[in-house]
């Protein structure tokens, strides 16, 4: 609340991810609650599609470590255990460049 001077209108979820980083308990709640809805959608993905790899991408993969071992602590709560052996997760490069550049792949012709 301080570090928005009480605008709810300015608050991102950057700042949550960055409060819950140095600290801050109420954010690191929020974090968690947020880390285990996201492992259960991505463990019904794994049991349904089991793919190799999970690239989070955009804004939310600026959280980094914060989301990621929010995620790893409750996916197994949801996946197979097959589905997560040799499963990698990783942050793509791109962040919020990755949609504008993938739709404009799709119409540059080479």
């Amino acid at each position: 609340y301080k570090k928005i001077n009480g605008d709810l209108s300015r608050l991102e979820a950057k700042d949550i991810f960055d409060l819950a980083r140095s600290g801050d308990k109420f954010s690191i709640g929020i974090v968690d609650f947020f880390c285990e809805y996201m492992a259960e959608g991505l463990g019904m993905l794994l049991n349904i599609v089991n793919p190799e790899i999970i690239i989070f991408t955009g804004g939310v993969a600026r959280a980094g470590d914060v989301l990621l071992d929010g995620i790893k602590k409750y996916l197994s709560k949801y996946a197979l255990g097959m589905t997560m052996e040799n499963l990698k997760i990783s942050f793509g490069e791109l962040n919020e460049e990755a949609g504008i550049k993938g739709a404009a792949a799709l119409v540059i012709k080479k």
